[in-house]
């Protein structure tokens, strides 16, 4: 069976927790890396959500790929929307009687003709080579009270600080983001954030990326770190190596 076909098949699987199996193929024969995405990242990403826009009826996914936050967005009483680069991900969804579009850019979402309440990112702007032109767009696209929610990786981690103590070279780092095009300091993109004219910016540790059973022992041993620490400081350190950012368009 193909990864299409797999994919298919796990996205709506009651049994797997509406998980995803998603394989990203690098270009030359560079090995694939897999995915597993479950219910729980993304009810936190919607608990986000309407923490702080309690009234949210719309959102977009920025990133949709075959739709697993947006069936559980859906299922929460927001009406959906997807933009992906991806053909048969957007046909898929289609299928299904989701609006979604073809594009490699956010502002393709300007076709459906409306702002919107809240606009996810979940695990994309690492994969641009132009990130800070996507959050941008994003702020046009919000209606005025509306949320914008990043899953990024946190380079200000314990993770990334035991590897900088230990003195791993960058190549053993690379090996294990052979897709990214670069990680950030969550504080940039907090800066960022502001410049562009977003308030509200809050930091939520403990955003997974996958599967806890799925990761490795060092990433558990660093959220778990992370988790304490953000409980000893009472929110103020967040130092996991993957969180959420949520930022309001102010009225």
């Amino acid at each position: 069976m193909d990864t299409m076909s797999r994919m298919r098949d796990l996205l709506h699987d009651p049994s797997a927790g509406y998980g995803s199996c998603h394989e990203a193929f690098a270009n030359g024969g560079v090995r694939a890396t897999k995915q597993i995405s479950t219910n729980r990242k993304s009810e936190k990403q919607l608990d986000a959500i309407f923490d702080v826009n309690p009234y949210a009826d719309t959102v977009l996914d920025y990133g949709c790929s075959f739709g697993v936050f947006m069936k559980m967005a859906k299922d929460r009483g927001l009406c959906t929307y997807g933009v992906d680069v991806n053909q048969e991900a957007i046909d898929y969804m289609r299928d299904l009687g989701y609006q979604a579009l073809l594009g490699s850019q956010i502002g393709a979402a300007k076709e459906f003709g409306i702002r919107f309440s809240a606009i996810v990112m979940n695990d994309v702007l690492y994969y641009m080579k132009e990130p800070i032109r996507a959050i941008t767009s994003s702020f046009d696209l919000l209606k005025p009270g509306g949320v914008l929610v990043l899953r990024v990786s946190n380079k200000a981690s314990w993770l990334a600080l035991a590897i900088k103590i230990s003195g791993v070279r960058q190549s053993v780092i690379k090996d294990g983001c052979l897709d990214h095009f670069h990680v950030a300091d969550a504080r940039q993109y907090c800066r960022t954030l502001e410049k562009i004219g977003f308030s509200e910016i809050r930091v939520i540790g403990g955003a997974f990326s996958a599967d806890s059973s799925e990761m490795s022992f060092s990433s558990l041993a660093a959220y778990r770190a992370g988790t304490l620490v953000r409980k000893l400081s009472f929110g103020k350190w967040v130092l996991d190596p993957g969180v959420l950012i949520t930022a309001a368009r102010p009225f």
